[in-house]
């Protein structure tokens, strides 16, 4: 008889579990100035080198009419999500740092509108939905195809915000273990090895024009994806690449990491320490003085990072903001 998996249960929804339920529900009011009524210009905000007279098509590449959205009372963001789940299907619960995310999009306007991004990791979405209000595009990626169903259907339930339509927000799958540019592109995964198509293809694949747009790159965001080191240092090399490749198209990628620290006693250190976020900052930190490398940890060569302080957001967003929450902007390191 095979053992039950053991569940966890994040944070946020430590107060609102019902016991035995797992599927939730759970709405979001944002602000006025998310959803304006102005067209989204392309190449606005953190947008470098972006060519401002290209057009937004859906996935057959038809034209997307922009959309005016009426000011009102304010709108809300619905994400569906799960209560308590494995650890390999995390990703369908709402994390602290996704909410800390969303709030900082919404603090700077000026700065996403209009802007190509992907989020990694994007788990149910929330950031990246909430950026997808104000964005050019918004690729959200993740792993599973539950997590990618739900992920999905939380871009549908909210895509009447999206001011040019649900084809800002495709989701796809992106394995952090094998880096970037994805091998799971629409090509290939419908190709046999001896060259003839399996009809395999998936939705969550790539496209030719993903690529192509995503050489536009302007911004990543990633949000409680820090709790593995493995995983973390896949996570950090994805980005790097990702960020090299915004780069060569002429554009200066900026990423938005938020997570929480979580601590452990050890008796190897008699304290408790977040060893995960230890990692994640020797990683991406070219400030040796900040933290100490652990024997065979190195910086991962060619990126800078600085800690933004989550006081300094405003909380639009309801939800109970820890001390333990981070907020850090990694950029390339320019020599």
């Amino acid at each position: 008889m095979m053992e039950a998996e053991e569940l966890v249960l994040s944070e946020v929804h430590v107060t609102c579990c019902p016991p035995g339920q797992r599927a939730w529900t759970t709405t979001y009011r944002l602000p006025d100035t998310a959803i304006t009524t102005q067209d989204v210009s392309v190449g606005q905000g953190a947008a470098a080198g972006v060519d401002s007279s290209s057009q937004l098509v859906d996935e057959e590449g038809d034209l997307i009419v922009r959309r005016r959205i009426s000011k009102g009372a304010g709108h809300c963001l619905v994400i569906h999500h799960q209560l308590a789940t494995p650890l390999k299907t995390v990703g369908l619960q709402i994390w602290r740092g996704a909410l800390l995310l969303a709030d900082f999009v919404l603090s700077q306007p000026a700065l996403f509108r209009g802007v190509t991004a992907l989020e990694l990791g994007a788990g149910a979405g929330l950031a990246g939905l909430v950026l997808a209000t104000m964005a050019r595009r918004v690729f959200l990626t993740d792993m599973g195809a539950d997590v990618l169903e739900n992920c999905q259907a939380n871009v549908e339930a909210n895509c009447h915000l999206f001011q040019q339509g649900p084809a800002v927000a495709p989701v796809r799958a992106l394995d952090w273990t094998q880096g970037w540019p994805p091998t799971n592109t629409a090509s290939s995964s419908c190709t046999s090895a001896g060259g003839s198509s399996t009809g395999c293809s998936s939705s969550y694949d790539w496209t030719p024009r993903d690529l192509q747009e995503l050489s536009g790159l302007q911004v990543l965001l990633g949000a409680d994806t820090v709790y593995d080191n493995d995983l973390t240092e896949a996570f950090v090399q994805t980005a790097r690449q990702l960020l090299l490749a915004g780069s060569a198209g002429g554009c200066q990628p900026v990423m938005y990491v938020a997570l929480e620290k979580r601590f452990n006693f050890t008796l190897r250190d008699m304290d408790a320490r977040a060893h995960a976020f230890e990692y994640f900052v020797r990683l991406v930190s070219s400030d040796s003085s900040r933290q100490q490398p652990a024997a065979g940890t190195e910086q991962v060569a060619g990126l800078s990072a600085e800690r933004i302080q989550p006081a300094t957001i405003p909380q639009v967003l309801k939800y109970e903001r820890s001390e333990d929450l981070e907020l850090w902007k990694i950029k390339l390191a320019r020599d």
